[in-house]
C-alpha cells in the first residue's frame, strides 16, 4: 500500500470519527454557572496546595550539602561505626525533608534554602576550622610510621640501587650559543 492510501485512509477515518462525534458537542444552552458558597476558596487554590505538597515530596537538590556534611560529621561517631553511610545519609535527607514541609505548612518555604546555605556554609567554616588541624595531626603522625611514597609508593634500596644503574646521562655533543647551534667537536 503506498503511503499516498495510507494518509488518504487516516483522513478519511478522522473525518468519519469527527462527523459521528459532532451531534455530542452541540448544546442547547450556555454552560451553568458554578457557585460556590461563601467563604469557599476556589479551586485553584486547592491545586496549588497539593502542588507544593508535591513538591515539597520530590525537591531537595538544594539540602544535598547539608546532608552530606551531617553524615561525615556523626560518621565518625562509635555507636555508628557499623553503620554504612547511605544509611545515615538516608536517615538526614528524611529529617531535612520533615523540617522543609513543616516549614512549608508554616509559611516559610521561600526562606528555607537560605537557611540550608547559610547552616551548610556555617558547619563547614566550623567544622574546617575545629576539625582540620586534629585531622592534620593525626594523619602526619599516621604517615609518619607509615612512611609512604610522596607520589604513592615508597622505593626499597634494591630498587633504588636498579633505578640508578639504569639511568646513563647521555654526552652534549652540541651547545647553543648566541642563537647559533655549533657542534663541540
Amino acid at each position: 500500500m503506498s503511503n499516498f492510501k495510507r494518509v488518504s485512509l487516516f483522513l478519511l477515518f478522522i473525518v468519519a470519527l469527527l462527523w459521528l462525534v459532532s451531534p455530542t458537542l452541540a448544546q442547547d444552552s450556555s454552560p451553568a454557572i458554578i457557585v460556590l458558597p461563601e467563604g469557599t476558596p476556589p479551586p485553584e487554590f486547592a491545586l496549588e496546595g497539593v502542588l507544593k505538597s508535591i513538591y515539597a515530596l520530590i525537591y531537595l537538590p538544594f539540602a544535598g550539602a547539608l546532608v552530606q556534611m551531617l553524615t561525615q560529621a556523626v560518621k565518625p561517631l562509635p555507636f555508628l561505626k557499623n553503620v554504612r553511610a547511605s544509611v545515615i545519609v538516608f536517615f538526614w535527607t528524611g529529617a531535612v525533608w520533615v523540617v522543609y514541609v513543616v516549614v512549608i505548612q508554616l509559611g516559610y518555604g521561600d526562606q528555607f534554602p537560605n537557611i540550608v546555605s547559610a547552616a551548610t556554609t556555617i558547619g563547614a567554616v566550623i567544622l574546617g576550622v575545629q576539625f582540620t588541624p586534629q585531622a592534620a595531626g593525626y594523619f602526619h603522625k599516621k604517615n609518619e610510621k607509615a612512611n609512604p611514597g610522596v607520589l604513592g609508593y615508597s622505593r626499597t634500596p634494591s630498587m633504588a640501587s636498579i633505578a640508578a644503574t639504569a639511568y646513563k646521562p647521555v654526552p652534549v655533543t652540541e651547545t647553543f650559543i648566541d642563537g647559533d647551534l655549533r657542534s663541540d667537536g
